[in-house]
């Protein structure tokens, strides 16, 4: 069970034990909550993330296709939207670099790639240990906070505006961007 709370104190008993409090807006959660009757609970407490708004995903999208066809009529070889999706992802730099044993480094890509268009591997090469490739792993948006996807937007758009592509106003990107995690 997940669900979106705020806290609110704790009190330290004489016992040593500490109750913490927090307030909700998710009844269905405090239902379940108390279904699960007087039993130990395993817990993960996280600070809140809105969702990106599928609506600004979609836009993207839509941006995307836009800028590959014009590069596609301007230059030597088809682009598609995927390609330049995937530029966009190494250029925001969300990544990690990994150390890979030589003879995993196939398996790893596979299973890395499996989570989406954007999760992109790129060998970097031998590592300073013996057997081992570096590997550069760039997470797909996803898993993008707002900001990041924000960033994402914002690039797109001034690649379209470059390429004379028209698009939402400054004001309706705004609007897009602050309605991640709204439900449509």
């Amino acid at each position: 069970m997940k669900f979106k709370a705020q806290f609110i104190k704790n009190l330290t008993a004489d016992n040593g034990d500490v109750e913490v409090t927090f307030k909700t807006r998710d009844r269905q959660a405090v239902q379940e909550l108390k279904e699960f009757g007087d039993v130990d609970l395993s817990l993960t407490v996280a600070k809140y993330r809105q969702k990106r708004s599928l609506d600004a995903n979609a836009y993207f999208w839509v941006l995307a296709q836009e800028v590959a066809e014009k590069l596609t009529m301007s230059g030597t070889k088809p682009v598609t939207a995927v390609d330049v999706y995937k530029q966009y992802i190494k250029d925001i730099g969300a990544y990690e670099v990994f150390p890979i044993k030589e003879e995993a480094v196939d398996k790893f890509t596979a299973i890395w790639r499996g989570n989406g268009l954007g999760w992109i591997v790129e060998d970097l090469g031998a590592s300073k240990i013996a057997g081992y490739r570096n590997i550069k792993c760039h997470y797909g948006s996803s898993v993008y906070d707002s900001k990041q996807m924000s960033r994402l937007i914002d690039m797109i758009k001034a690649d379209c505006d470059e390429l004379g592509i028209e698009t939402k106003t400054p004001e309706e990107l705004e609007e897009l961007k602050s309605l991640w995690g709204e439900a449509k």
